[in-house]
């Protein structure tokens, strides 16, 4: 589930500190992944207003946020 009223990057960084990821790590984590998924364009819009194929993109870099991987 996505929170629809965060950011993606918000999200990631939501997600990460859930899992106990510091914040430093948190938003180096959630950039790789948003570069990695090509999110950039997207990563300061609210997630309710993104398509579905982005959503998905969104919720699998949060599944992915909390591995150690450089992505």
């Amino acid at each position: 589930m996505i929170y629809d009223k965060l950011t993606p990057l918000e999200y990631l960084e939501f997600v990460a500190g859930l899992w106990g990821v510091d914040a430093a790590e948190a938003q180096r984590r959630a950039d790789d992944l948003i570069g990695w998924l090509d999110l950039t364009a997207q990563c300061h819009h609210r997630c309710d207003a993104l398509s579905k194929g982005t959503r998905q993109k969104v919720a699998l870099a949060g599944a992915l946020v909390c591995e150690r991987s450089t992505f």
